[in-house]
């Protein structure tokens, strides 16, 4: 959609001469930073997504939701939403626990976590 929700993703898939259901993301990656934005960054409010305790809320129309959380210490909590019209409990189980392998991979990797591509997992 665009910012005012007035032309639809099939229109503009349309218009760039795609397919939507060939070419279309079948997944959507969100990260929002665990720590505050510091003050004296002008572009800090760009890096944020309203997320958490927003009385805003958005539909996920996605298949599967994958949320990552701080929790307490240090370590975080993954949290896992899916839609039961395409995936049933023990598919969702088997994401969770390929998306759980990936992260324990990404954390043994060495080097900078900014190095680390999807494909070195």
């Amino acid at each position: 959609m665009t910012d005012h929700g007035d032309i639809g993703l099939d229109h503009i898939y349309q218009a760039a001469g795609f397919d939507r259901e060939e070419v279309g993301n079948r997944a959507l990656f969100i990260y929002q930073p665990f720590e505050p934005a510091p003050k004296d960054d002008p572009n800090a409010d760009f890096r944020w997504l309203i997320m958490a305790k927003c009385k805003v809320r958005m539909p996920m129309p996605y298949a599967l939701a994958v949320e990552i959380h701080k929790a307490v210490g240090k370590t975080h909590s993954l949290k896992l939403s899916y839609d039961t019209a395409v995936l049933d409990a023990e598919a969702a189980g088997r994401a969770a626990d390929e998306i759980v392998e990936v992260i324990h991979r990404m954390i043994n990797l060495k080097g900078d976590m900014l190095e680390k591509r999807i494909e070195d997992v």
